[in-house]
């Protein structure tokens, strides 16, 4: 699946390639690694691989996940709890 994403403002830390992400698409929620990608300025619009996802703008990933509809909305999470939040 290809999607194009925009990391949210107020996360404070950039996306990696590889990473391992949860996603909530419809009423789906999985574990993908998602690859980064833009796509090229030149005439025969390839994608090229970006290790890390621009501060500002967008950037497509490229991912394993269920058919669904073009267009429907979905939300990616890196981490679901801090380290250090748990308490002891």
């Amino acid at each position: 699946m290809r999607v194009k994403i925009k990391k949210h403002r107020w996360y404070p830390h950039i996306l990696k390639t590889k990473d391992p992400v949860t996603i909530s698409m419809g009423w789906r929620k999985f574990q993908t690694v998602p690859v980064y990608t833009m796509q090229s300025d030149d005439e025969n619009d390839k994608m090229r691989m970006i290790k890390y996802t621009p501060k500002f703008g967008y950037a497509y990933a490229v991912f394993y996940a269920p058919t669904c509809l073009v267009g429907t909305p979905f939300v990616g999470v890196q981490r679901l709890y801090e380290a250090d939040d748990q308490g002891a």
